[in-house]
C-alpha cells in the first residue's frame, strides 16, 4: 500500500460519526455505526483508510451518540499517543501510516449541517475540505474526484454512485395481474444516488449555504447549492455500500478487505 506525500496531507476530512446508531447485534442496544465491526475493525477505520491511500492525513470526526465510546475505541486501537493539551486529538497510526484524528462532540441529536458547522473551527481556514459518513465504504479513487472538483471551480462536488436495487423484477404483462415469472437477475441498476463522499470549497461557510438552525446537509444545504448552480456530481460505477442493516455487512466486508490490499 503506497502513501504518496502530496497536496492532500493537510486537507481536513470531516467524517460524520454522530448518528443515533443501529440495532444490529441482537443486544437490543443501538450501536454507533462508526463502531460496528467490519472485517475485525470498526467501520470508521475503513473509511479513514479510503482517504489514507491517496494521501489524506488529517481527520475530524463529528461525533455525538456514544462519543466517549468512539474516542476510547480509537485511543485503544489506533492512537500512538494523545495530545497533551487536547485529549480528543489523537496522534494515530492506521496501516503504519501516521495521521491526526480530532474527535469533536457535536451533540447527541444534531443534524448533519449543524455537525459540519461545529467542525468549522478545526478546518483551519483551508480553501477546500472533504466530508463523508462513517457508515459508507467505496473503492472510489478520491484523487481523481478531487481533480474533478478543482477543475470545475464550484463550491461542492458529490459522488454520484450507482446502487443496485435489492429486488427481482416481476414478470407481469401490461394490464394483467398474473405473475409469469421473475427476472433471472436479482438486482437492477437504478438511477445515480448521492454516494455520500463530498468535496467542499470554504465558500460553503462564507456564502451562507449552511445558514439557519437545524439545517440538514443532505436536504436544505444541497438544495441551496443546486439552486445556486454550485453543485457538481462525480459519476462513479464501482464498489459502494452503506450500512443500514445486518445484510449489508457481507458487501461491506468485501470492500473493506479490498481496501486493505491497496
Amino acid at each position: 500500500m503506497s502513501h504518496p506525500v502530496n497536496e492532500f496531507a493537510g486537507v481536513p476530512v470531516v467524517i460524520f460519526c454522530g448518528g443515533n446508531g443501529i440495532f444490529i447485534d441482537g443486544s437490543g442496544t443501538r450501536r454507533n455505526k462508526s463502531l460496528v465491526p467490519v472485517a475485525q475493525e470498526p467501520m470508521v477505520a475503513h473509511v479513514i483508510r479510503i482517504y489514507l491511500r491517496v494521501g489524506f492525513r488529517t481527520f475530524v470526526l463529528a461525533a455525538g451518540y456514544q462519543y466517549e465510546t468512539l474516542l476510547a475505541s480509537l485511543k485503544s486501537g489506533y492512537a500512538s499517543m494523545p495530545d497533551a493539551t487536547n485529549p480528543a486529538l489523537l496522534h494515530a497510526t492506521v496501516d503504519g501510516v501516521a495521521c491526526s484524528i480530532q474527535v469533536v462532540n457535536t451533540g447527541e441529536i444534531a443534524p448533519t449541517g449543524e455537525r459540519l458547522k461545529a467542525c468549522g473551527p478545526y478546518l483551519k481556514n483551508q480553501p477546500w475540505f472533504c466530508v463523508t459518513y462513517s457508515d459508507t465504504l467505496s473503492d472510489v479513487n478520491l484523487a481523481d474526484m478531487c481533480q474533478f472538483h478543482k477543475h470545475h471551480g464550484k463550491v461542492a462536488t458529490l459522488l454520484a454512485a450507482q446502487y443496485p436495487t435489492r429486488f427481482r423484477i416481476l414478470g407481469i404483462r401490461g394490464g394483467e395481474s398474473e405473475v409469469r415469472g421473475f427476472s433471472k437477475h436479482p438486482v437492477l441498476r437504478g438511477e445515480p444516488i448521492n454516494g455520500g463522499f463530498y468535496f467542499f470549497s470554504r465558500r460553503i461557510f462564507d456564502d451562507h449555504f449552511l445558514e439557519g438552525s437545524g439545517v440538514v446537509l443532505e436536504d436544505a444545504v444541497l438544495d441551496r447549492l443546486a439552486a445556486a448552480r454550485e453543485l457538481m456530481a462525480y459519476p462513479y460505477v464501482g464498489a459502494w455500500q452503506n450500512l443500514d442493516a445486518e445484510r449489508d455487512l457481507v458487501p461491506l466486508t468485501g470492500i473493506a478487505n479490498s481496501l486493505r490490499q491497496l
